[in-house]
């Protein structure tokens, strides 16, 4: 047996004289009411389950829950809570069907071949919550230590499930791999030491018995005696505490594939009993079987009463107190600072110092004076001489600080959360940014060597560009003033004529611009010869696009004013026969010949090779037009 460190304070209770008994079940209640936690429930109302089926999967902070028995379920809402201030909470009701009818189970035998995190995902899915996040450690601690007085329930389940529990110890060695595992029992459980000695030395695990100094099942505490390290709290060392209940639960869940459904009770006070309970089970259940009285959950120091007795047991009831007629509470005095409730307390707090600080409404300056180190085990209430309440109102305190704690944490994830999605779109945003520029230098190095192999428009090539652009523009200035001379004509079809008179000069230039381009590349000087060329195409060009307009204007021609006939004779004397012969007037034939005049005073007159042939050509299109306007 090892050198154990002694509790600072705490209480050295007397054994009550209760009788070991066995385990034992109640008759199976027609109700379940069962606390979901944030687990989400994956039924419907009016759904029929099984036992062990799962009816909330495992949410943030709680584990999944199943179905304790077979039947219906009827309600899904907010249930009563085993809470100290009689809160509610999300829930469901379960009525039984009385057929208890299981689902078939699924044992993992090769759970040794899991990874601690995948064997911790497992045991949450199956139902065991509050389990240390998995990791090495130096100690492990199974702590089946019983420091109340009136309970026995720890005793019950290693002389009777050792096995199990000893199954479970392997489990633990493969989630929390430690050099040293141990069982502390109470050393007020002889029987329990003796049952357990057999199956502790099977898995390499050392028995210490410790001292029934109360509060000395607490987790922090028991590692103080077995360690000599004192943690605050919220600080993690190198060992870690669990429980055997949760040891036992996670052999059950892996080894025959049963999810936790109850829990093994101790009943103390006036009714000594080792019950295993149903989750859900309601407490009136219980009172309807050992009988009326008040019901305090938990411990006899540390407990509440129940301030409802539907609300049905959940995974971290620790024990239940049952008193028929429970002792009126004698009145509060002043405090006559003793300093009793200093000297009793297991982690050095002063609560009446504490207790004033709440009253004043001081919260900082509580927590400043180490207020969420307050473990909740009521030694202080046990020796205050003037029975002032001091653990009511320090754990109201510290469940409310752990509210607010709770509330931000949800907010800095919900804020972690949404930073994190900002910083995944502008980092989507800046890739696909990226992506697009690769993709345009990669385009662009394609068609780099291409332009670098082009050559360059020289300076002459460039003059004579620009010189057939300023015709173009010169001809499209003195456009509306040669078809402002058309009197016959409209608005809208002088702006049409202008429409495709810019329309040609721009074909014209371009056309101009290639052959000039052409030229460049051949010969650096342009010489007379092109440039007639290009001055006779322009030619040909204008006169085709004045026989146009003067087929557009057949239609306004009654309406234009007299051409003088005397002009257009001398005009052009070869037209004048296919004029009479047509049947076009001589307000048309007016019109074309001062065309063509205007085009021969700007320097585009059609050169000599228009022989005979082309001009008949253009003659019998004439007669065609005539004859469209005139049938007869």
């Amino acid at each position: 047996m090892s050198q154990h460190h002694r509790l600072q304070g705490g209480l050295a209770l007397p054994l009550a004289a209760v009788p070991y008994t066995p385990i034992r079940s109640l008759p199976l209640p027609p109700l379940l009411h069962l606390a979901c936690g944030d687990a989400s429930p994956c039924v419907a109302v009016g759904d029929h389950v099984l036992r062990g089926q799962c009816i909330a999967v495992a949410g943030e902070y709680s584990a999944a829950l199943h179905a304790p028995s077979s039947g219906q379920i009827i309600a899904i809402a907010a249930q009563a809570l085993l809470h100290p201030a009689g809160s509610s909470g999300p829930g469901m009701v379960l009525a039984c069907d009385g057929a208890d009818r299981q689902m078939e189970r699924a044992p993992l035998p090769d759970w040794n071949q899991l990874a601690p995190l995948a064997l911790a995902t497992l045991l949450r899915d199956m139902g065991i919550a509050d389990l240390p996040a998995p990791g090495a450690c130096d100690v492990l601690i199974i702590n089946a230590v019983a420091d109340d007085p009136g309970h026995r329930g720890c005793e019950a389940l290693l002389c009777e499930r050792g096995a199990d529990i000893g199954l479970g110890m392997a489990i633990a060695r493969r989630l929390w791999p430690a050099r040293d595992v141990r069982l502390a029992i109470s050393a007020r459980m002889p029987h329990a030491i003796h049952a357990m000695q057999a199956v502790a030395d099977s898995h390499d695990c050392r028995i210490d018995s410790v001292a029934a100094v109360y509060p000395g099942s607490h987790p922090r505490l028991l590692a103080y005696q077995l360690t000599g390290q004192a943690l605050p709290h919220g600080v993690a060392g190198n060992s870690l505490c669990v429980a055997v209940a949760d040891i036992y639960a996670m052999a059950r869940a892996l080894i025959h594939g049963e999810p936790l459904l109850s829990r093994v009770l101790s009943v103390g006070g006036d009714a000594a009993a080792n019950l295993e309970l149903l989750l859900g089970t309601p407490l009136q259940a219980l009172l309807d079987a050992e009988g009326d009285g008040v019901l305090h959950v938990d411990g006899a120091l540390n407990g509440f009463a129940a301030s409802d007795n539907t609300a049905g047991i959940d995974k971290h009831c620790s024990g239940l107190n049952l008193q028929r007629q429970p002792p009126a509470a004698p009145p509060e005095q002043p405090c006559i600072r003793c300093g009793d409730c200093a000297g009793v307390c297991p982690v050095g707090l002063q609560p009446m110092h504490l207790l004033r600080l709440l009253r004043a409404g001081d919260q900082a300056a509580a927590e400043q004076a180490q207020l969420a180190q307050c473990i909740a085990c009521g030694a202080c209430d046990v020796v205050c001489p003037s029975s002032i309440a001091l653990l009511a109102p320090l754990r109201h305190a510290n469940a409310e600080r752990e509210a607010a704690l709770l509330t931000q944490q949800r907010a800095d994830l919900a804020r972690q959360r949404h930073q994190f999605r900002q910083f995944r779109l502008a980092r989507d945003k800046a890739e696909k940014a990226q992506r697009m520029a690769e993709r345009a230098a990669a385009q662009a190095a394609k068609v780099a060597p291409d332009t670098m192999a082009a050559p360059a428009v020289d300076s002459q090539k460039q003059a004579v560009i620009a010189a057939a652009m300023a015709r173009a523009a010169a001809q499209r200035e003195a456009a509306p003033e040669q078809t402002a001379q058309h009197a016959g004509l409209d608005d809208a079809k002088q702006a049409a004529i202008q429409a495709a008179m810019a329309r040609a000069a721009a074909r014209k230039a371009a056309a101009i611009a290639a052959k000039a381009d052409t030229a460049a590349n051949a010969a650096p000087v342009v010489d007379d010869a092109k440039q007639a060329a290009i001055d006779a195409a322009m030619a040909r060009a204008a006169a085709r696009k004045s026989a146009a307009i003067a087929a557009k204007a057949d239609a306004a021609a009654n309406a234009a004013p007299a051409v003088d006939d005397t002009g257009a004779a001398a005009g052009n004397d070869e037209q004048a026969a296919p004029a009479e012969q047509t049947g076009i007037d001589a307000v048309k034939r007016a019109a074309i010949n001062a065309a063509l005049a205007r085009a021969a005073s700007s320097g585009t007159a059609p050169p000599d090779r228009m022989d005979a042939t082309q001009r008949a050509a253009i003659d019998h299109a004439l007669a065609r037009a005539g004859a469209k306007k005139d049938p007869s």
